[in-house]
């Protein structure tokens, strides 16, 4: 709740920019068979206000078509698109072949499954221009859909971005989202050897754990000129595969506050699990399961709402009830399947 205090958006002058003086930076784009939604995120990128010096799209062995898509809007474009095919696998190795040659000062990246404004770029030039970063956080999004479900996914989406855009601003950064990020090449360049290679993913998190280790200036940002929609999860178990797909970095990470958290979130979970178990046979043990439930709950929504100025949320206390209820079993779930998991995409 400090953090989204903190995070209330300054009022400075607009800068006007012109492409000949404009930072130079790219647009880098991983992709693994997204012929679906890459177009529409290509069209975004053409309505920039101002564009990157070159865009690079990385296809890390498709074989839906998302390559013949890449090639097709670099022949449309009049700013330079450069097309790579990656030899290594996995969205790690994609990016560092993506870098190898780049000559810009910064990167902007998102993922191919995303939508951004046309004032995306042009902001964070703004914020570069004002305070050069090696790291910027930036909001994302969830598109929903219909349903109580997806909704409260989408809640749930929220918190964990919320929370890593709030910690940063507190001075406690410990998380963020590869989908919408900028970053320092010569700094991502410097910390290559952290970025843990043997892993498929994780290309943000080790890369702002490293910064963090390196002392490097590390900021955020939660205006919505700067906010990236990220498609939703097409299934509940599409949900609970990207849940443990994050949680298996975890055993990974050495900075001691995101160990922390992690520890703190998981073992409240889990004692939530335990005290259930033992009321089903002690019903005196009620008193303390609720007492527990209760006080998180309304720990969280004060939480949610100090957010509802970046990210709106109807239904907030309903929602947010019901995802309290089944938050520490799939918790608990992500966490045993994420240490379980096999590397996948």
């Amino acid at each position: 709740m400090k953090g989204w205090y903190l995070l209330k958006h300054p009022q400075h002058q607009p800068i006007n920019h012109r492409q000949s003086d404009s930072p130079s930076f790219c647009i880098l784009v991983v992709c693994h068979n997204e012929a679906e939604h890459l177009p529409a995120l290509l069209h975004d990128f053409q309505n920039q206000e101002v564009q990157p010096q070159t865009f690079i799209l990385v296809d890390d062995h498709s074989n839906d078509g998302t390559l013949e898509i890449m090639t097709q809007w670099q022949k449309e474009m009049s700013t330079p698109v450069e097309v790579i095919c990656s030899k290594g696998r996995g969205k790690k190795q994609a990016i560092e072949e993506g870098l190898a040659n780049a000559k810009v000062e910064w990167v902007l990246t998102t993922d191919a499954d995303c939508r951004v404004p046309a004032t995306w770029s042009r902001k964070v030039c703004d914020i570069y221009e004002r305070t050069p970063f090696d790291l910027l956080i930036m909001p994302v999004e969830m598109d929903s859909g219909k349903g109580v479900l997806n909704s409260i996914i989408r809640m749930e989406f929220i918190t964990l971005v919320g929370a890593g855009m709030s910690l940063a601003a507190c001075g406690h950064p410990i998380m963020c989202n590869g989908a919408n990020m900028a970053f320092s090449l010569q700094g991502r360049k410097a910390h290559a050897h952290q970025m843990h290679k043997e892993l498929l993913s994780g290309d943000d998190v080790f890369l702002l754990h490293a910064l963090k280790k390196g002392k490097g200036k590390i900021y955020v940002t939660a205006h919505k000129d700067c906010m990236v929609k990220t498609a939703g999860n097409a299934t509940f178990h599409d949900f609970l595969h990207q849940r443990a797909r994050w949680a298996s970095k975890a055993v990974y990470y050495t900075d001691k506050e995101s160990i922390a958290v992690a520890c703190c979130i998981l073992g409240i979970s889990i004692w939530q699990i335990i005290l259930y178990a033992i009321s089903l046979f002690h019903l005196s043990a009620w008193i303390w399961a609720l007492g527990l439930f209760w006080g998180k709950w309304i720990c969280d929504v004060l939480y949610l709402h100090s957010m509802r100025k970046t990210f709106p949320m109807p239904h907030l206390i309903g929602h947010s009830l019901i995802l309290s209820f089944f938050y520490p079993f799939y918790i608990t779930y992500s966490a045993m399947a994420g240490v379980m998991r096999k590397k996948i995409w």
